[in-house]
């Protein structure tokens, strides 16, 4: 999943992307020195860094095979998470970019509204489509832009299971009363315990704990009917009022959450009732005890949470797409999957005849159809509008902005700057 990256200047995105966008993307060309055709993939870097197998080793070993049966090259280049974004939008602005490429769909918007990347959907079979679970995540404007490679990593609400029991708190709250009743509970019980934390002095990607999950339980959505951009509504004020009763109506969340990018070390340490939290970054807490909800329901009942998405693309430019799909379907097999989810890091299945094999606490969450996942509809200039929501969102907790302009403030941002991208 999507782990932290740098966030893009707005001005900067707008500049290149509009500049030299339509330069296209790197070639399936022959390579000089072999004369077998050549294709370009580039992924972000998943493997620790005490991993027995890097990613470069673990994709080059699994694109092998293909390699020798197509008599072709695969050219793997792995992208440090630090700037992923920014390489993507150099290599592509200059002609260099890749033929397969890895996106979340935050990224994506921009490169369709470029008309940059290539439709797949008459490449798969309907029994190939039925496999993939995901498959209709990938199908944006009713074109197949994306196939679902890397997706879960659900942002579900965690507590601290000694504090929560200090507190007599016996479940984990599933509504915002509820939450507000358990930190209640909690400050009594425990002074010196932060009954709720955010991590907002991170990028802009710390939306997907902090605003997605709250925005669209109050019924929120980014885009309206006509696909435009709209999130200053009754809905996303809703949401923000919560968010602001939390920090200083309730004092749940303290000052430090504001310049703090890992709430998970004080929840580590013991310091923190409930946080919302990525489930691979669950698998990773040490010496706490949690419990866990998937979403917090809303005024109206409804609960929703981010769902990432990330996916494979093909570049409209690659000049051999059938061997690049072929190329795609391996990669997303079960046998090369598996694989990964075992070497790599822990996911849940892309395709139903892969078998489970992640944390037996998450495995109903990720086998059975779950109406609280929600993930991003690509737009365009969408990291951008997210990294002003990111930052309005900490100003707010700050003190220094009132609820109600939040949004109102992205939301004039990206129609004076973004929209017409």
């Amino acid at each position: 999943m999507r782990k932290r990256w740098k966030k893009l200047g707005a001005i900067c995105v707008a500049t290149a992307m509009c500049a030299g966008l339509l330069a296209g993307c790197g070639s399936s060309e022959s390579s000089s020195d072999s004369g077998k055709k050549t294709i370009s993939i580039w992924f972000p870097a998943y493997a620790g860094t005490d991993a027995e197998v890097s990613d470069q080793e673990f994709w080059e070993e699994q694109l092998e095979p293909l390699e020798k049966e197509e008599n072709c090259n695969f050219d793997v280049q792995i992208l440090p998470w630090s700037n992923y974004e920014e390489k993507y939008l150099s290599g592509v602005t200059s002609g260099n970019g890749p033929d397969i490429g890895y996106m979340s769909m935050e990224m994506m918007g921009d490169y369709i509204a470029k008309d940059l990347l290539a439709d797949m959907g008459s490449y798969f079979n309907d029994e190939e489509k039925d496999n993939y679970i995901y498959y209709d995540y990938g199908t944006i404007d009713g074109k197949q832009y994306a196939l679902p490679f890397i997706a879960g990593n659900a942002r579900i609400l965690i507590g601290n299971k000694a504090i929560l029991e200090k507190a007599g708190v016996t479940q984990m709250p599933t509504t915002w009363d509820e939450l507000v009743s358990a930190c209640q509970a909690i400050q009594k019980t425990s002074p010196d315990v932060k009954p709720f934390d955010m991590a907002l002095g991170g990028a802009w990607g710390n939306v997907d704990e902090n605003f997605l999950p709250f925005f669209w339980s109050a019924g929120g959505e980014l885009l309206d009917e006509d696909g435009n951009v709209n999130i200053d509504t009754e809905e996303g004020r809703e949401a923000m009022q919560f968010l602001y009763d939390l920090r200083f109506t309730h004092n749940f969340i303290d000052e430090s959450a504001t310049s703090n990018d890992d709430a998970r070390i004080d929840f580590e340490a013991g310091k923190t009732g409930f946080m919302i939290l990525a489930t691979s970054n669950c698998l990773n807490l040490e010496g706490v005890d949690w419990d866990w909800t998937t979403a917090l329901a809303g005024p109206d009942g409804e609960a929703k949470t981010f769902f990432a998405a990330d996916s494979l693309v093909l570049f409209d430019k690659c000049e051999d797409k059938d061997l690049a799909m072929k190329a795609i379907k391996h990669l997303s097999s079960a046998d090369v999957m598996s694989e990964f989810h075992k070497q790599i890091t822990e996911q849940p299945p892309i395709t139903k005849d892969e078998e489970y094999s992640g944390d037996e606490r998450f495995k109903e969450l990720y086998t059975t159809e779950n109406d609280n996942f929600k993930t991003l509809t690509p737009f365009n200039s969408a990291v951008s509008l997210l990294t002003k929501v990111n930052e309005n969102l900490q100003s707010m907790m700050m003190g220094e902005m009132k609820p109600e302009e939040v949004l109102k403030n992205a939301q004039d941002y990206y129609n004076e700057n973004l929209a017409s991208e």
